[in-house]
């Protein structure tokens, strides 16, 4: 539907799903180079889980940035490696995916996670509105025997999405307001 109202609840970010499956171990042998170089730079291989978690965090926010444009790739490069060696930039898809495999390649269970992130309130409307835009993509990774969400994601990313935001939105926001309202008001009266 071009728009759905619905009531959530949430936890706090920690999930007790099942266990750890070997799929989330899985990392396909091609792209074991491309992992290793960042694995052995960061001393991944000799850390606790928590620890490997914390310095991908510390590594992605300090060293990448966040883009909605992609360079186009070197002929027959790999898109991993392109984004961990040399362009260093990408959208949420990238850090979700490169942490996931870099945490799988050190014997960290991960998993590629997508859904929303709830950033932006209506006071017209009293609640929290998801857009399309607001779409993202995180990992959860099992530590100490928790999955918890990880996002790698350099912080600002909301704000450059925002720019992209067209200036006759509100204008769009307050017809679709006014026309629930008048949906709701029909509702009640039948």
């Amino acid at each position: 539907p071009r728009e759905a109202e619905f009531s959530l609840r949430h936890g706090s970010g920690r999930w007790s799903d099942a266990p750890p499956s070997p799929a989330d171990l899985a990392v396909p042998k091609s792209l074991r180079p491309p992992l290793d170089r960042p694995v052995a730079a960061l001393g991944l291989r000799s850390t606790a889980p928590h620890e490997a978690t914390a310095a991908l965090e510390r590594h992605f926010s300090s060293a990448f940035s966040y883009s909605l444009v992609q360079e186009a790739g070197r002929s027959g490069a790999d898109p991993l490696e392109e984004f961990l060696e040399r362009t260093k930039a990408g959208h949420c898809e990238h850090f979700a995916t490169a942490t996931a495999l870099l945490l799988r390649s050190v014997g960290v269970p991960a998993r590629y996670a997508t859904g929303f992130a709830v950033l932006e309130y209506s006071r017209l409307e009293r609640a929290w509105v998801v857009r399309r835009r607001h779409a993202h993509a995180w990992t959860q990774a099992f530590v100490d025997g928790v999955w918890t969400d990880l996002d790698t994601t350099p912080d600002g990313w909301p704000g450059l999405e925002a720019e992209e935001v067209p200036p006759w939105q509100p204008a769009a926001d307050l017809g679709a307001w006014l026309r629930r309202q008048g949906r709701r008001a029909l509702r009640e009266d039948s």
